[in-house]
C-alpha cells in the first residue's frame, strides 16, 4: 500500500519519461505545471462566465445584454475585433514568458510578504488549495457546459443559463 505522501498515478505517467526517453513522455513536473495552467484558465474562465451572467456587459455598451455567455466571444470578436487580437498577444506573451518548467515557483511570495519563520509550509499549503480550487473551477467549467448543451442537466444552474 502507498503511503499517504506518494503521488496517486493508476497509469505510471510518472515513470514514462524515464522509461522512453527518446519519446515525447513529459516528465511529472511538465504534467503538474500544464494541470496549474488549466486550473487557473478554468478559473478565470468561471469567473468570466458568471460575469457575463450577472450583466458584467455593461462595460461594453454596444454588447447586447441577453447574449448567453457561450455566445459572447463570437459577438466580442465581431464587433471588437482589435480586442481579441489584444487578448490572444496577451495569451502569447505570458505563455512564452512563463515557459520554463518552474510554474510552482511563481506561485505566490506567501512567506516572504508575511515574514513568517517558515514559509516553505504557507507556500505549500498555498500551492494545494490553489490546485484543488482549479480542478473545482474546471468541474464547475464543465457543468456550465452541460448545462447549456442539455437544458435541465445541471438543476440547481436551471434552464436560462
Amino acid at each position: 500500500m502507498k503511503g499517504a505522501s506518494e503521488a496517486w498515478d493508476p497509469m505510471n505517467f510518472a515513470v514514462l519519461s524515464e522509461v522512453y526517453p527518446e519519446w515525447f513522455w513529459p516528465d511529472v513536473e511538465w504534467l503538474r505545471e500544464a494541470e496549474l495552467k488549466h486550473c487557473r484558465a478554468a478559473m478565470l474562465a468561471t469567473v468570466g462566465v458568471w460575469a457575463q451572467h450577472f450583466g458584467l456587459t455593461k462595460l461594453y455598451p454596444d454588447m447586447d445584454p441577453n447574449t448567453k455567455w457561450y455566445n459572447s466571444l463570437a459577438e466580442y470578436s465581431e464587433k471588437h475585433p482589435e480586442g481579441l487580437a489584444q487578448i490572444f498577444l496577451l495569451i502569447a506573451v505570458i505563455e512564452g514568458k512563463t515557459f520554463k518548467g518552474q510554474a510552482w515557483a511563481r506561485s505566490g511570495p506567501a512567506g516572504q510578504t508575511l515574514k513568517i519563520k517558515d514559509p516553505s509550509k504557507i507556500k505549500d499549503r498555498a500551492r494545494l488549495v490553489e490546485l484543488k480550487n482549479g480542478r473545482l473551477a474546471m468541474i464547475g467549467f464543465a457543468g456550465f457546459w452541460a448545462a447549456a448543451a442539455i437544458p435541465g442537466a445541471v438543476p440547481i444552474i436551471g434552464a436560462d443559463f
